[in-house]
């Protein structure tokens, strides 16, 4: 490895005698002595073997190293900066910055959840939400820290899983309709299905082909809400979980839950992370948000239903 023939220091020097036009300025904005200033970036010059500063022209101008220098330079302090903040945090038992990623479901009905566990704990919180596939994508390549999301198919090696919660597909229709069996379901009524391009569209129209059931498909869609919505208005039924229907609990009244028996196909939730620095706060999330998450179901769901229990069975 070759050796670094400068620091910190004299890179930050740098800077800030370009960001304040002067070695002046830039020394009052440091809090150093303008000879001190000076010599930082002569200092900075020799380790480089090039000059980054025109001292000939005012106001201050940057030669053409200079000029290649400030922007990588910048991107070097901006992570130093982050680096330090990072250490420092998590030797007080805090973390600096965490970017998480959430599915729609989990945003939907945990998200404000999570985010209130983890505001005392995280100085920066980036949070975004997307497909269960792009924010295994954006984990892979280091644009968040972790995703609470649906178990993917196809697992990168270098990605940690916590399993949080498996919830059970249920038939969902109508209140009003008379059907209360499956088959009942799938022989009478259109099949409102998730688009084939989620993870649940996937999983559940691969599941009512393996059980030899083909209901009739009038509309396909890739959000929940939509889904539930237009069944509440009598148009058809789908297969869902407990968390999709506490995301739009305004229409439950207006649902009938019916579970499949013996033949149960259940939507794994986890929480993926890479294996880094912060490996055990990720596994202590990861029994918090388990919690989150089964107590949101018990309230927000099953304390709901007629009897306070699962739905009841239904062949």
């Amino acid at each position: 490895m070759k050796d670094i023939n400068f620091d910190f220091k004299q890179l930050q020097a740098f800077l800030t005698v370009i960001e304040t036009g002067s070695f002046t300025a830039a020394a009052k904005k440091l809090n150093l002595t303008q000879s001190s200033i000076s010599q930082q970036i002569a200092n900075l010059e020799n380790g480089l073997n090039t000059e980054l500063i025109n001292r000939s022209q005012r106001p201050i101008q940057m030669t053409i190293a200079g000029q290649a220098l400030y922007p990588l330079g910048k991107k070097i302090i901006d992570s130093g900066i982050h680096l330090q903040e990072h250490i420092n945090a998590i030797g007080h038992g805090n973390i600096s910055h965490l970017k998480i990623g959430f599915v729609d479901s989990i945003s939907k009905s945990v998200g404000l959840d999570i985010l209130k566990f983890l505001q005392p704990q995280v100085k920066h919180i980036y949070q975004i939400t997307g497909t269960a596939s792009g924010l295994l994508s954006v984990l892979n390549t280091g644009g968040i820290n972790l995703a609470i999301t649906m178990l993917h198919t196809e697992m990168p090696p270098n990605v940690r899983i916590y399993p949080l919660i498996e919830e059970e597909f249920l038939c969902v229709c109508p209140k009003a309709w008379l059907e209360t069996r499956l088959e009942e379901l799938c022989k009478n009524r259109d099949y409102i299905a998730y688009t084939n391009n989620t993870p649940t569209g996937m999983q559940t129209l691969n599941w009512l082909k393996w059980n030899n059931l083909s209901p009739a498909i009038q509309f396909e869609m890739d959000n929940a809400d939509d889904i539930l919505k237009l069944i509440s208005c009598g148009y058809g039924w789908t297969l869902t979980t407990p968390l999709f229907i506490t995301t739009i609990p305004a229409f439950s009244d207006q649902l009938k839950i019916i579970r499949i028996n013996n033949r149960k196909e259940r939507r794994k939730i986890v929480l993926l992370c890479m294996d880094d620095e912060l490996s055990d706060f990720y596994k202590g999330l990861a029994v918090k948000v388990r919690s989150i998450l089964e107590t949101k179901l018990e309230e927000s769901f099953y304390s709901k239903l007629d009897d306070g229990q699962p739905p009841s069975e239904a062949t």
